[in-house]
C-alpha cells in the first residue's frame, strides 16, 4: 500500500511536466499525495473495517464489502476535495446516490493496492478487486486493470517470481508485458484508460532491479505519471520491499490520518494474512534449508536467496538466535567469528539445526528475520549473519546482501 502512495507522490510533479529520463529529483518541493493516494488510503480504510472472514470470502460478503467502499472512499473523498479527481468522480464523492458510470480509466487499479496485500489467496484477491472497481469503475476494462494489479501484488508480496507473476497476468488479462520501458517511452503520450496505462506500469515493475527503479521507469514514461508510478510502485513494494528513506519521506507527505491507516493496515496485513493459520513462527523455514544446498552447489543464485528471505520476512518468519549473558546480567546475542575475523551473527531456522552444533539446549531468543536484518546492518561491530553455521551448507550475508533483502542502501 505504501508503496502505491510514495509512487504517486514522487509522480506528482511530472504528469503536467513531464520527463522522458530515469534523472530526475524524487521529492520536489511541489511533490504531494493526490487523488490516488486518498482512495489507496480509503480503499484500505474500508478493508480493515469488515470482519476478516469476509476478506477471505469476499464473494459472499459482496454487498457489504461494497458498501463499507463506497462509505469510506466518499468520506476521504469529501476529506480531501481537492486532490485532483476526475470530474465523473469528483461528482460521484458528493452525490447522495452514488452510482457506477461505466468508466475504464486507471482511476479503478491506482487504489487497488490493499486488496492484494490483505487478500487470503488469488481467488480473494480478483474478487476483492473486482469490488473494489466495479463501485464507480464497472467497465470491463477497469476491473480488467484493477484486478490485474491486485493480482500482481498478491503474487509479488508472496514471493513469486517475475516470470510466474507475468504468466498469470498475461494468461488472465492478455496484457503484453515484454515491452521494453524504452521502447514504450518513446511514443507514450498521457493517457488514463487501464488498457493502455496499466500494462505500461507493470511492464516498468518487470523491468526494475529495484522499488525505486521501478518508480523511476513509471515516471519517465511520460504519460500519466502519478497513477503510473502508483502502480509501478505497488508491484514493487511487494516484490522489493521498500528502503527506509523512501519509506520516511512518504510518510511525511501524508495527513495524520492517513498515517493512522497505515499503522492499521501495517498491523493487520503482515500478522494476519501472510502467515498461515495455526502454524509455528518457524514453519516454513523449511523452504530456506532446501535453499543453501541448492547455493552451494552453484544452482541457486544471489537473486534466489533474496527472494526466499524477503518471502519469508514478508509472512513475518523467524530465526533461533544463541545467546549468552552479558556483564550486566542481560542477555545479548552471542557472535561467531567469520573467515576473516569478523563478528557475525549466528541465526538458526530451527531447533533441528540449532542441535547439529551441540547447543540443543542453549539458549535462544526466537526473532522476527526483519528485526534481525535491520539489526546486522545498524550495528557496526557486526559485518553480517550466518544461517545454520553448523551445517556444511551454512550461508554468511554480509550487510551488502542483507540490504538487499530489505530493499534498504547498504
Amino acid at each position: 500500500m505504501l508503496g502505491a502512495i510514495i509512487g504517486d507522490i514522487i509522480g506528482s510533479t511530472r504528469e503536467s511536466a513531464p520527463v522522458k529520463t530515469t534523472e530526475f529529483h524524487l521529492f520536489e518541493e511541489g511533490s504531494r499525495f493526490t487523488d490516488d493516494t486518498v482512495m489507496t488510503v480509503a480503499l484500505s480504510d474500508a478493508l480493515l473495517s469488515v470482519p476478516g472472514d469476509w476478506l477471505d470470502a469476499p464473494e459472499e460478503h459482496a454487498e457489504g464489502i461494497r458498501t463499507r467502499i463506497v462509505e469510506r472512499m466518499q468520506t476521504w473523498g469529501r476529506r480531501f476535495p481537492d486532490a485532483g479527481y476526475g470530474g465523473w468522480f469528483q461528482s460521484w464523492i458528493f452525490s447522495d446516490d452514488p452510482q457506477p458510470y461505466g468508466s475504464f480509466g486507471n482511476g479503478s487499479a491506482m487504489r487497488i493496492s490493499p486488496a492484494g496485500w490483505l487478500a487470503g489467496s488469488e481467488e480473494a484477491a480478483l474478487e476483492l478487486a473486482k469490488l473494489g472497481a466495479q463501485v464507480t469503475h464497472n467497465h470491463p476494462e477497469g476491473i480488467k486493470g484493477a484486478q490485474a494489479v491486485a493480482l500482481a501484488v498478491f503474487l509479488a508480496r508472496s514471493g513469486a517470481p517475475k516470470k510466474e507473476i507475468r504468466q498469470a497476468l498475461t494468461e488472465r488479462f492478455g496484457y503484453d508485458l515484454n515491452r521494453d520501458p524504452d521502447e514504450i517511452r518513446t511514443s507514450c503520450r498521457f493517457d488514463s484508460s487501464c488498457q493502455v496505462s496499466v500494462p505500461q506500469a507493470l511492464a516498468c515493475f518487470f523491468a526494475a532491479e529495484s522499488y525505486e527503479d521501478a518508480v523511476r521507469l513509471a515516471v519517465s514514461l511520460g504519460g500519466d505519471a502519478d497513477t503510473q508510478a502508483a502502480i509501478a510502485g505497488a508491484v514493487a513494494e511487494g516484490y522489493f520491499g521498500i528502503p527506509e528513506y523512501l519509506k520516511r519521506e512518504g510518510r511525511r507527505r501524508l495527513s495524520r490520518p492517513m498515517v493512522k491507516v497505515l499503522e492499521r493496515f501495517r498491523r493487520h496485513a503482515p500478522r494476519r494474512y501472510h502467515g498461515r493459520k495455526g502454524t509455528t513462527p518457524l514453519t516454513d523455514n523449511d523452504r530456506i534449508e532446501l535453499l543453501l544446498p541448492e547455493v552451494a552447489e552453484g544452482s541457486a543464485s544471489g537473486q534466489d536467496v533474496v527472494m526466499v528471505l524477503r518471502s519469508r520476512m514478508f509472512e513475518d518468519g523467524q530465526f533461533l538466535v544463541p545467546c549468552e549473558e552479558n556483564e550486566k546480567g542481560g542477555k545479548v546475542p552471542r557472535l561467531l567469528a567469520g573467515e576473516s575475523g569478523e563478528a557475525m551473527l549466528p541465526v538458526f531456522t530451527s531447533r533441528q539445526e540449532l542441535a547439529g552444533g551441540g547447543d540443543a539446549s542453549a539458549e535462544v531468543l526466537l526473532a522476527y528475520m526483519d528485526n534481525l536484518f535491520y539489526a546486522c546492518l545498524r550495528d557496526e561491530a557486526v559485518s553480517g549473519l550466518v544461517i545454520n553455521p553448523w551445517n556444511r551448507n551454512g550461508l554468511s550475508i554480509e550487510k551488502k546482501g542483507i540490504a538487499a533483502i530489505v530493499g534498504e542502501k547498504a
